[in-house]
Order: C-alpha cells, then structure tokens, then sequence
C-alpha cells in the first residue's frame, strides 16, 4: 500500500478514536436464516456464484515458480487445476483427460477419498495415469500411446483439438491468478475486479514465496466461515486471550471496490504513531491488512509481512472446506528464519481453527434447528452488511426488512 493512502487511512483511523467512533452502515441488516441453511438458497449461490460468469482468486503467481509447476482448484462443479507453461504464460484447464475423464495432476487419494497433492511439477508434459494420454503444457493432446489404432478414425479430430484439455478463462495480474470456473468469456481485470487489483498490486504478491497450505472440512455454512473476516467487534470476547491484548476492536476503517473490500484490523500499538512524521508513519505495521475478494475469499496480510489465502468451497449447505495458503516475503534460508514462520503459521492457523470456526460451526447448529428467524448484524458491522448485499445482487435476493 503506498504511503499517501496510509497517511489519509491513519488520519481516518485517529480521527475515530480521538471520538470514540466507528464507521457504520445506515441501520442494523437483517439476515434471515434460510440464506444460511436453506438448501434452495444454497443452489441458488452454487448457480450464480459459482458456476455462474464471476471470476474466483484462484491463487498467486508464487503457486506457478517455473513452467511446468500446477495447483489444484477445485470449486463447484469445477475440478480445475492451473499451471504454468513453457511460455511463462498462467492458464487454467478443467483437471479432466479428454479420454476417459480421470483426474490429470493430483489424482492420488488417501483411505478417507481426499486427494493428496493438490501443487507439483511437470516440467515438460501433462500424461494421465490412467492410460498415458498426454498433454502439453498449453494443454494440446500430443500422445495417445499403446492404443492399437484404436483412435485412428478420429485423428482429424484429435489434430484439430477437439480432445485438447479444457480451457478455463484466467489471467494473471499483480501477482494474482484469477479463474472464471465456468464459461469462456475472456477475464476483464479492471471491470470485474472494480479497481481493488491495483491496490492488491501494491504489495508485490509476485515476488513472494509459497511457504504451506493446509486443508479443513468444517461443519458450516461457507458464508458464516467468511463472515468471521469482516468485523472487530467480537475480538474483545472470543479472543480475549490471544487477540484482545494486542489488537483493537474498534475503529474498523474499510475502502469498497464493487462487491470486494479492504479494512485494516488495527494494533493498540497504532495510536503511537502520532508522535512520529508522518512520513514515518506506517498502517502495515500496526495492523493486519484485510481483503475480502467476493464471493469466497480473504486476503490477510499481517504486519511481519506473510501473506494468507483464505479460499471457501461449499460442499454442501453446512459442509465447507478450507485451503489456507501461507505465502512469505523472501525465500527461508536459516534455521530462524523457519522457526519464525512456522510460528506465524501457527498462531494464525491456532486462533482461527480453534475459535472463531468452533463459533461458527456451532452457530450453524443453531441456525439450523429451526429456532431462529434470522441474524441481525448491527450498524457497527458495515462491511458484512456490504458483503451480503452485493451475494444478494448476484442471486436476486432483496434486502429482509427488519423484523
């Protein structure tokens, strides 16, 4: 983030403490409960949301080192896996033989039925396991061996790339890696992404390094998992112990660009600041920098400068799975270096898994036992307001009037 918008955020930030203020919506949202369990609304997300025409974060160009390196990306009806070709060029294809439909890359499953792998390196071709059709990196069908001639009468096809994998729109900007799930309609970056990639673009996420990911299955609706990202006011509570000490609840200062969003979560530590210049003073150091790219992912960029992927899968109404992606500024060299990040990494990973998704989880029980009509998010929480107003946009769901 460049130091001017850092400047005009922090004068934001201390004008609202200096009044004991918080930016806020216009009134109290109500959210009735069927948005999150009912399977009806569900499908509907699945539709437009997901395998509708929105572009998904798919990843970083740190997931794509060098040509031949690929990463799974599953998403609704969309196995997808991205790579890297021998032009330096990011493209995505449905993880799909055009044979017999076996998975191209991370096919291998453990007992339970996960996948395994889900990144690797193929430097030079993409062969299936199943019965070795083979693939180049820009995805043309190139071999089709020990088949006895039994696909000479459809070679003109084969030529013609009838049988090449699946091309998925993606384009690779800032260091991001978008993918459009479904359809062909070429990705318009500045369109789409309302502005926010230029801002993204300011931390260099292509020169970053992938670290580790790790992968959980939780029993809640996708949004409540989500919705967790977007307001401090619960931090004074559920993380009495481990975030309350150092971070602020209040004030949440957020930016907007179309359905996305950007908000600070502030240190204490921020208000000091005041003594410095201002051409001193720094917003990424005193706080975790959150991206809400719409619809199902978060972007954390703590102050020791890591960045995490939050992504979100539905698989089913109140199952959701997901995949934390942990990328670092340089690559790990010393034996402190590692045991740095794998501290950062644990603390992040700690505090979310074992507070606020044990919350939302059992606010999903709750929700769907039938006894409650709805949620209502206060006129302090704005930008879970903003977020489900534009979801709502995409279904054709109308704003609830307050009951």
């Amino acid at each position: 983030m460049n130091h001017i918008r850092q400047v005009e955020i922090l004068k934001e930030i201390f004008s609202h403490i200096d009044a004991n203020t918080t930016p806020m919506a216009e009134a109290p949202y109500w959210n009735p409960v069927d948005r999150y369990v009912s399977s009806t609304h569900y499908n509907t997300e699945l539709q437009t949301l997901f395998q509708g025409a929105l572009p998904l974060l798919a990843g970083f160009s740190p997931d794509l080192p060098s040509p031949g390196s690929w990463f799974t990306y599953d998403m609704p009806d969309a196995p997808v896996f991205v790579t890297r070709g021998t032009d330096g060029k990011a493209r995505a294809f449905l993880n799909i033989c055009r044979h017999r439909g076996s998975r191209l890359v991370g096919f291998e499953m453990d007992d339970s039925g996960n996948f395994i792998h889900s990144r690797g390196i193929t430097p030079k071709v993409l062969a299936c396991a199943y019965h070795a059709w083979t693939y180049n990196l820009e995805g043309a069908l190139i071999r089709h061996p020990n088949d006895m001639g039994g696909f000479q009468k459809i070679e003109k096809e084969i030529a013609c790339g009838k049988f090449s994998l699946t091309e998925l729109p993606c384009v690779e900007t800032e260091g991001m890696i978008l993918v459009r799930p479904h359809g062909t309609k070429p990705i318009q970056v500045a369109n789409e992404m309302h502005g926010m990639h230029a801002r993204m673009g300011e931390f260099g996420f292509g020169k970053f390094h992938f670290y580790q990911e790790v992968f959980g299955d939780f029993t809640a609706n996708w949004k409540l998992l989500m919705d967790t990202f977007m307001e401090g006011y619960h931090i004074a509570s559920l993380h009495h112990k481990t975030l309350a000490p150092r971070f602020r609840c209040y004030p949440v200062v957020y930016e907007t660009f179309g359905p996305h969003s950007l908000f600070p979560l502030t240190r204490k530590s921020i208000d000091a600041q005041r003594q410095l210049p201002e051409s001193e003073w720094s917003v990424l150091k005193h706080a975790s920098t959150v991206f809400v790219v719409s619809p199902n992912a978060i972007l954390n960029i703590p102050m020791d400068g890591h960045m995490e992927l939050w992504d979100f899968r539905p698989l089913e109404v109140g199952k959701t799975r997901v995949r934390i992606r942990f990328y670092i500024p340089e690559k790990i060299t010393t034996e402190e270096q590692q045991a740095l990040w794998q501290k950062s990494w644990k603390i992040s990973t700690d505090v979310i898994f074992r507070e606020d998704f044990i919350q939302q989880q059992n606010i999903y029980a709750n929700l769907a036992s039938g006894r409650i009509a709805g949620v209502v998010f206060g006129s302090n929480e704005p930008m879970l307001t903003h977020f489900h107003q534009q979801l709502g946009k995409h279904t054709g769901t109308t704003d609830a009037p307050l009951p």
